[in-house]
């Protein structure tokens, strides 16, 4: 289970209408490679301007990163979204995973009725 875990670069939870979900990202195939210094610095600009859109649009309630990320997960959003499709597209619209840096996966996340309105 921790071996799995360390594989994941960030998590993004998903609150549906439904069924909340949650969005993993974790590291892509691209991840190691070393990028030049102002490649990787526009890629994060990028992947960083894409949750503060988010956000702004009303689909993310909140999102950062971790202050320590030994195990590999180093960050979190809250997002409002109506499907498992809905939520894998805006996993995959992130210019981080369209670049194959980090891999995005979608999962169901149970939490109580009422506690993320």
């Amino acid at each position: 289970m921790l071996r799995t875990l360390r594989t994941f670069a960030v998590i993004l939870v998903l609150i549906s209408a439904r069924q909340p979900l949650v969005m993993l990202l974790g590291e892509g195939d691209q991840f190691s490679v070393d990028l030049p210094a102002a490649e990787l610095q526009q890629l994060m600009g990028d992947h960083i301007q894409y949750q503060l859109r988010l956000q702004r649009d009303g689909v993310a309630i909140a999102g950062g990163g971790f202050s320590q990320s030994e195990d590999g997960l180093i960050g979190l959003t809250l997002l409002r979204t109506s499907s498992l499709e809905e939520a894998q597209r805006i996993a995959n619209a992130d210019p981080a995973v369209q670049a194959k840096r980090f891999k995005a996966t979608v999962r169901e996340w149970w939490v109580p009725a009422g506690r993320l309105d």
